[in-house]
C-alpha cells in the first residue's frame, strides 16, 4: 500500500499523541471534474508523510512545496479512482480484508489489536478499510491502463540480453591460435566468395580430422591472403563486440568461426579460458499440490489452523488424498479444481516464507499449516529439479529493465495527460 500500508508501520513505531484533531469546519479545496478534495484529506496525506520521514529520520520539504505536491497527488489519485469506476474495476470485501489481515500479521497484530491502535489516532477502521480499498483500486489501475500502453520489441530485448551476457563475463581472459582469411584491397564479388569458399574448406578439413596446427601448416604454405598467430590473456570486454559475442559461451579447444571482419574471415582455436564467470543460470524448480485457506474476519486464525491441521491428519491417516482435500477446501480457485497441483514452478518465484517451509520438506511430503501472504497453506511437496535457465533468465532480466524503464516513463506521460484532459479547480481561498 502506497500511503496507508506505510503509514499504519509508522503508527507502530512512532510515538505521535495526535494524528489528527477533529475538524470543525472541512473545506473545499480543490473541484476534480464531478469530486471534491477536502482540506481535511491534503491535512491527512501531509501528516502522513510527517509522519513517515521522522520514522527514517530524513528531511521534510518545504510547507508550500509539500502542500504542492501532496495536493498535486491527491489530483491524480482523484481522477484514477473516477477511471476505476469507469472501468468498473472493484475488489470484493473479502480481498480488501486479506490485505488487511496481512497488514496485521506483519506488524504481528490481531485485526482487534490494530483497531484499538488505530482509534488512538483518531482513525476508524472503516477509514482505513477505504483508504486501501482506494489503493488497491489505483494500483490496479496504473498496472492495467499503463502496462497496456508500454510495448517492447523483440529486437530490444535481444540486444539487451545480449549486453548482460557480455556483461556477465566481461573480465573473462582468453588465450586463441588464429587463421585469418584476408580480404583483398580490391573487393569484388568473385574474390569474396573465394574468400568465403577458403574459410569454410578449413572448417570442414578440421572437421574431418585436421589438427589445427595441420590446418595452419597445409594452408599458409605459398598463400600471402592467409596470416596465423596466436593471442594470450585477452579480456573478452577488449575483442570488438562481433568476437565477444561468439565467444562468451566458447570452451577450452572450441573452434569458432568463420567471423567475418573489417580485414577478412576469421577462424580461432580457443587454448584456454580463465576468470571465467559462469553463463548458465541453475535453478531449482519445484512442482508441487497446495491447499490455501484465505484469512477473513469472520475465523480466527487458530480455527484456519485447526481446520488445516485436521485436513493433514486425515491426509497422512489415508482418509482421504491430498488431491480431494484441495477440490473440497482450497480458496485458489486456479489450482483447486486440479486437485491443488501448481505444476513447475521456479522455487523463486513463491513467497519467501513459502520458499522456506518448501526447502525443509523431502519429496512426498506434508508440510505443517503455515501462514504467508496469501492466507494459511497446507502444501506437499511431490517433486524437486534443477534446470539450466540461462537463456530464459538473462531474457527476463532484459524484459524487465525495459519495462521498468518505459513503465516509469509512461507513468508520467499518461498522469499529465489525465491531468490535461480532466476539469480541475484549485480553490485558494481556505486557511493553510
Amino acid at each position: 500500500m502506497q500511503y496507508w500500508g506505510v503509514f499504519f508501520l509508522g503508527l507502530i513505531l512512532i510515538n505521535f499523541k495526535v494524528l489528527a484533531k477533529p475538524y470543525e469546519i472541512d473545506k473545499i479545496i480543490a473541484i476534480v471534474n464531478h469530486e471534491i478534495i477536502l482540506k481535511s484529506d491534503l491535512e491527512d496525506m501531509i501528516k502522513m508523510i510527517k509522519m513517515n520521514n521522522k520514522k527514517r529520520k530524513q528531511n521534510i520539504f518545504n510547507y508550500y512545496d509539500l502542500h504542492n505536491q501532496v495536493l498535486n497527488r491527491l489530483i491524480i489519485n482523484n481522477i484514477i479512482l473516477q477511471l476505476a469506476k469507469q472501468l468498473q474495476i472493484n475488489f470484493s470485501k473479502e480481498e480488501i480484508n486479506s490485505v488487511i489481515m496481512n497488514i496485521s500479521h506483519q506488524n504481528n497484530l490481531t485485526i482487534k489489536e490494530m483497531e484499538k491502535k488505530l482509534s488512538i489516532y483518531n482513525i476508524k477502521m472503516s477509514k482505513f478499510f477505504d483508504e486501501i480499498r482506494k489503493e488497491m483500486l489505483i494500483s490496479k489501475v496504473y498496472n492495467d491502463v499503463v502496462g497496456s500502453r508500454i510495448k517492447i520489441l523483440s529486437q530490444e530485448v535481444n540486444a539487451l540480453t545480449e549486453q548482460i551476457s557480455l556483461q556477465a563475463n566481461r573480465n573473462m581472459k582468453i588465450d586463441f591460435d588464429y587463421i585469418i582469411i584476408l580480404l583483398p584491397e580490391e573487393l569484388n564479388q568473385e574474390k569474396l566468395k573465394n574468400s568465403i569458399f577458403l574459410s569454410k574448406k578449413i572448417l570442414s578439413d578440421f572437421k574431418n580430422g585436421y589438427t589445427f596446427n595441420q590446418l595452419i601448416n597445409t594452408y599458409t604454405k605459398n598463400n600471402e591472403i592467409i596470416k596465423t598467430g596466436k593471442i594470450n590473456s585477452l579480456h573478452l570486454k577488449d575483442l570488438p563486440v562481433i568476437f565477444a559475442e561468439k565467444l562468451k559461451d566458447a570452451k577450452k579447444g572450441d573452434v569458432i568461426g568463420p567471423i567475418r571482419s573489417s580485414i577478412g574471415y576469421n577462424i580461432l582455436r580457443i587454448n584456454n579460458i580463465s576468470n571465467k564467470k559462469k553463463s548458465f543460470h541453475v535453478i531449482t524448480e519445484v512442482k508441487i499440490r497446495n491447499i490455501l485457506i484465505k484469512s477473513t474476519l469472520n475465523f480466527t486464525d487458530e480455527q484456519i489452523k485447526d481446520k488445516l491441521i485436521k485436513i493433514h491428519n486425515d491426509i497422512n491417516s489415508k482418509k482421504i488424498s491430498f488431491s480431494d482435500a484441495a477440490k473440497q477446501n482450497s480458496e485458489d480457485f486456479n489450482s483447486s479444481f486440479k486437485g491443488g497441483d501448481l505444476g513447475w514452478n521456479a522455487l523463486e518465484t513463491y513467497d519467501p516464507i513459502f520458499r522456506t517451509k518448501l526447502l525443509k520438506l523431502k519429496k512426498g511430503e506434508l508440510s505443517k499449516p503455515f501462514f504467508s501472504d496469501f492466507g494459511w497453506h497446507l502444501i506437499q511437496l511431490d517433486d524437486i529439479r534443477t534446470v539450466n535457465e540461462t537463456d530464459s533468465v538473462y531474457k527476463q532480466q532484459a524484459y524487465n529493465l525495459l519495462f521498468n524503464s518505459k513503465f516509469n516513463e509512461e507513468v508520467e506521460n499518461w498522469t499529465q495527460e489525465l491531468r490535461i484532459n480532466a476539469y480541475v479547480k484549485i480553490i485558494n481561498d481556505y486557511d493553510n
